[in-house]
């Protein structure tokens, strides 16, 4: 067999996992075994196989027990206080390769489990994932909004200090704080539903941020001084330029004027829908809270959900309404036909997160629509262990 200074050649080629070293010491290990009389040869090469599987992911006694320790309490504490277990977790994601994409997953796990995500305010402006005390309630910080870095946050604050935003009028809100800090910060607060003191849509929010951004600040400064938390934006405009606050020159009346306009017959929609909340707070904090992509679309036929799923649904011919979050296509190595496409697939809803399976002869059929990001209505099998579902069909919806 290998001496010791052999063996410890052996060890090196599986810790620093360099393949060509393993085929140099096996040579040696089967000629030194074969030399020994102890093993026969089909036995040493089954033992060498033994050892070269164990250079994928090996490590020594302490690191295993390490990993086996943190697992435990990891599990005893999302077991037994799931809330400090997410919000700790959540708080900690911006130090992972893709902080987003595992604030997703947290966040779609904390759903399955039954806990309450909620969105940043400016009502309540902690910097990072918060506890709130009086309902148990995980809500986001203002930094962990995209684009919001520790500087603005600083400002941001000093600013909410100065100023109670209950129950304010947008035009008080913008006056006092939008218009202190950066354009980026402004849209990520509002489209996030961070300024949820307005009972007005996010989109009719940013639509008001724009056209308050023409004014100049002794314009908006006039403003404030005619408002009464009820007036409409257009309706202020208006009794500016009647009014002797300021004095206005033809162009900047004519200016006014066509802000006016733009108010009363907006371009465009000012409201709110599902597709568009989702895909903003996705974007701005890594997970859709208010809503799920899906619930925009029309899944009137389904009759389960994810969370279904996970708890082992007993429906018969289970059809789920979802969206592709991840998908991960391999090539199948057994079977009829071996290297025929297959995929693992990831979806999710408002409730959480699912992982199917399409095999090849339907992954074929329907890889057009089995895209990262697509919403479908699918129609599920399980497997014969009865541990997975199988999508058979599926639809755009």
């Amino acid at each position: 067999m290998l001496d010791l200074t052999e063996a410890d050649q052996l060890r090196k080629a599986i810790g620093k996992k360099k393949p060509e070293e393993m085929v140099k010491i096996k040579k040696l290990f089967l000629q030194k075994s074969e030399a020994s009389g102890i093993l026969s040869t089909t036995e040493s090469e089954e033992l060498f196989g033994w050892i070269e599987k164990s250079q994928r992911y090996s490590f020594n006694k302490s690191h295993a027990v390490s990993y086996a320790y943190n697992a435990y309490l990891s599990a005893y504490a999302k077991a037994h206080f799931p809330v400090e277990f997410f919000a700790s977790y959540l708080k900690f994601a911006k130090d992972k390769i893709d902080p987003l994409k595992e604030i997703q997953e947290l966040i779609s796990n904390a759903n399955e489990m039954g806990l309450t995500i909620r969105l940043p305010s400016i009502l309540k402006p902690e910097k990072e994932f918060f506890i709130h005390k009086d309902d148990n309630s995980i809500w986001f910080g203002l930094t962990n909004i995209k684009g919001l870095g520790d500087s603005v946050y600083d400002k941001l604050y000093e600013l909410l200090k100065q100023y109670d935003l209950y129950h304010k009028s947008f035009i008080y809100t913008y006056a006092n704080i939008l218009r202190h800090i950066n354009s980026t910060a402004c849209k990520g607060l509002i489209s996030c539903g961070a300024i949820n003191n307005q009972n007005i849509s996010r989109t009719k929010m940013l639509f008001y941020y724009e056209i308050l951004n023409n004014l100049t600040n002794r314009e908006t400064d006039a403003l404030i001084k005619l408002d009464d938390d009820k007036s409409k934006i257009e309706d202020l405009l208006q009794s500016l330029l009647e009014s002797n606050l300021i004095k206005l020159t033809a162009k900047r009346k004519q200016t006014i004027i066509s802000l006016i306009n733009t108010l009363k017959s907006p371009p465009y929609s000012l409201e709110d829908s599902p597709e568009w909340l989702a895909n903003n707070e996705k974007f701005y904090l890594g997970a859709s809270i208010t809503c799920h992509k899906i619930d925009g679309c029309d899944i009137y036929s389904a009759n389960v959900e994810c969370k279904d799923l996970s708890h082992g649904t007993k429906t018969k011919t289970p059809i789920l309404g979802a969206e592709i979050s991840d998908i991960n296509v391999i090539r199948t190595k057994r079977g009829v036909n071996p290297g025929q496409e297959m995929a693992f697939i990831k979806v999710t809803d408002s409730t959480g997160s699912a992982d199917l399976v399409v095999f090849p002869e339907e992954y074929t059929q329907y890889k057009d629509l089995l895209i990262d990001g697509n919403t479908l209505l699918l129609k599920l099998d399980r497997s014969k262990d009865k541990d997975t579902f199988i999508i058979k069909k599926c639809w755009q919806v």
